[in-house]
């Protein structure tokens, strides 16, 4: 059965026996007296757990319950009119309480997840970088040119792939297994696509050395998908028979626990097999599954704006998507110069940047020096506060205001984060 239509069913179900269930005891202690109507706590619960057409539907339950009690058995004790509509009215009330406090908790988890993903971004990021300046200081005579130098490459390639969503570029997978191989000291290794998050492709999409099909039971495979995170073929598997034909298995998964594709390795050298190189492996493995799920969803924006650039894209993106998902606020701010308007305003703005603000230079015109800024999670409250502060920051060091300076600001929030929708809000303000 679909889980949608059994969560309505067992919602429905409860709904209905828990005011006849409260029935049942009035009924049995039909003679007693009692100075509180306690039967209607059933739909009052029903409507904090569930909301208010739960609420109500319970509500409706033991009202008409009440009144077939009474016709069947005449001895059940009577509702009076008022009684009825003060518990429906007290029932209404408990259930839209319940639906505002889900809605606020939806949008404070969706706002927590959006903030994890950055944070994991950005510790990919700075990972890959410290490891990528300990292998240039090791090996700075051999090899022409560092770590993070070709990663950006790679993720540059695949933010110019046509790759639809949900589709991996196979044009950079030949170039990734390049730089795996020869970072890693990789041998014959293949890149499987992964659809559904847990289902991989026998084929590979790109490979190095002999051709060959995966095995999707193999346990290797299996407990990487399961787990998303790097495994190898070790001595304890062997002892214990769980043999297997590969020797690492990579997940390319990225940030938001997406799983892209699987990197499975049949042949490594016995000394490439130590702690340093799986880490970085699984480093590099992870910032170009980043790069990847960046560049399909800035794509789409990028097909519309070919001048934006793609970090401002993905976040743009990004926080279109948080907007519609759990209505969770985000807003733009565009600063426009006059004629006369005042020189180091935007290097004085960028040099107060946040860390979770995305800036463009010049969105308008490559020639006119303006500047687009994302705010991400703020409401008009916050846009109005950033603004505040642009304008001290200005009085500060110019004597002024920024529209004092000459520069036009211009404000509003991200409703869909797509491309027909930057491109109009630059058109209008151009």
């Amino acid at each position: 059965m679909d889980p949608a239509l059994s969560s309505i069913l067992k919602k429905s179900l409860e709904s209905a026996l828990f005011p006849l269930l409260a029935l049942a005891v009035l009924y049995l202690w039909h003679d007693a007296h009692f100075d509180y109507p306690w039967w209607w706590l059933a739909p009052l619960a029903i409507a904090l757990r569930y909301g208010v057409a739960y609420g109500v539907g319970s509500g409706l339950v033991l009202v008409i319950g009440n009144f077939v009690e009474i016709w069947l058995l005449g001895t059940a004790r009577s509702q009076p009119g008022g009684e009825i509509i003060g518990g429906l009215i007290a029932t209404y009330l408990a259930g839209l309480y319940a639906s505002h406090s889900q809605s606020r908790l939806i949008e404070a988890n969706s706002s927590l997840d959006y903030l994890e993903q950055r944070l994991e971004s950005l510790t990919r990021v700075f990972y890959v970088t410290r490891l990528s300046h300990a292998r240039l200081e090791e090996n700075l005579i051999t090899q022409s040119y560092d770590l993070r130098t070709a990663l950006d490459a790679i993720a540059a390639e695949l933010g110019k792939s046509d790759a639809q969503q949900g589709e991996l570029p196979q044009r950079p997978l030949g170039h990734i297994l390049q730089m795996l191989a020869y970072y890693g000291r990789l041998g014959t290794t293949g890149v499987f696509q992964v659809t559904d998050n847990r289902r991989a492709q026998s084929e590979p999409l790109a490979y190095i050395g002999p051709h060959f099909v995966l095995d999707v039971n193999d346990p290797l495979v299996t407990g990487v998908i399961e787990n998303q995170q790097l495994a190898y073929y070790s001595v304890d598997q062997i002892l214990a028979g769980q043999a297997s034909a590969y020797r690492v298995v990579l997940p390319m998964s990225a940030a938001d626990g997406t799983l892209l594709a699987l990197i499975v390795v049949v042949e490594l050298p016995l000394l490439a097999v130590d702690e340093e190189n799986l880490l970085t492996l699984a480093a590099m493995t992870a910032f170009v599954a980043d790069a990847m799920r960046g560049g399909q969803l800035s794509h789409a924006v990028r097909r519309t704006v070919p001048t934006c650039p793609p970090e401002f894209a993905l976040e743009w993106a990004r926080l279109g998507h948080l907007r519609q998902r759990a209505e969770v606020h985000s807003a733009w701010v565009l600063l426009s110069p006059g004629r006369d308007a005042q020189d180091g305003v935007v290097e004085l703005i960028q040099s107060a940047r946040r860390g979770l603000d995305q800036y463009w230079r010049a969105p308008l015109e490559p020639s006119q020096p303006g500047l687009m800024i994302l705010l991400a999670l703020a409401g008009h409250g916050a846009t109005n506060g950033f603004l505040q502060r642009i304008d001290a920051l200005c009085r500060e060091n110019f004597g002024s205001h920024l529209r004092g300076l000459g520069w036009s600001v211009r404000h509003g929030q991200i409703r869909k984060g797509t491309g027909e929708e930057l491109l109009a809000l630059l058109q209008r303000e151009g």
